[in-house]
């Protein structure tokens, strides 16, 4: 199987890349201010690693320029940006719309490529976005650009799986719960253990742990699965 992990270098993606390539998969991966981190992984892993910046168009075009042409099995989109935790009436109008756009346009693309690769020999393949448990139930306050961007993806996707059928290409999303990334590093360590003892698990997951979910989604043992979402939250 030969996959692009869209994120990577890092946290959830860099544990998919290491556990893709244990069971022997062709593996590409995408990596933005990471440099040091995927030159490592490569190392390590011997997975191919590309620059890609989901805010820059020209990169954009360029990693869809290579979807298009590289005829990938599966694509998993956990490309993230950073934000900035405050309440909605402090976040003007213009900033919520530019992160959601920032957040979706790559995905987007690539994901269309992706379809567009796959129209005519209809090769069975997987298309996986990485959305968050903020999807699940009631969002959390300060995070109103990310809980929007997260359930435009979720539509997105259910789009695309409604569409993208045809092509033999499965879509689904996974949505994870906190999960010890860098991508919480902004977070006082003392709240995240008060945020630990409330968890069934007593802990926030793992990496590995989210990693071996998507994986699960774009191996064949999961052929049947169609438009789902997939919570992997430690039962919270």
């Amino acid at each position: 199987m030969k996959c692009l992990v869209v994120g990577g270098s890092r946290g959830i993606g860099r544990s998919l890349v290491s556990l893709l390539r244990e069971r022997a998969h062709d593996v590409w991966f995408t990596y933005n201010r990471s440099v040091d981190a995927a030159r490592a992984l490569s190392k390590e892993t011997g997975a191919a690693h590309l620059a890609y910046d989901q805010n820059s168009d020209a990169s954009v075009e360029d990693l869809k320029r290579t979807v298009l042409t590289e005829k990938f099995d599966s694509l998993v989109y956990l490309a993230a940006e950073p934000f900035e935790r405050k309440s909605l009436i402090k976040t003007p109008a213009d900033e919520y719309l530019t992160y959601i756009t920032r957040g979706v346009r790559g995905a987007y693309s690539l994901s269309t490529a992706f379809a567009e690769s796959n129209r005519t020999d209809k090769r069975p393949a997987s298309l996986v976005h990485v959305l968050s448990s903020v999807v699940l139930g009631a969002p959390p306050e300060r995070q109103g650009p990310y809980v929007g961007l997260k359930y435009l993806l979720w539509g997105m996707s259910r789009s695309m799986a409604a569409e993208f059928g045809k092509y033999n290409i499965r879509v689904n999303t996974v949505s994870p719960g906190m999960t010890r990334t860098d991508f919480i590093s902004d977070l006082p360590e003392r709240f995240i253990e008060t945020l630990e003892t409330s968890l069934p698990m007593g802990r926030l997951l793992k990496p590995e742990e989210v990693a071996a979910a998507i994986r699960f989604l774009i191996c064949n043992h999961s052929s049947a699965l169609r438009d789902v979402n997939l919570p992997v939250t430690g039962g919270a």
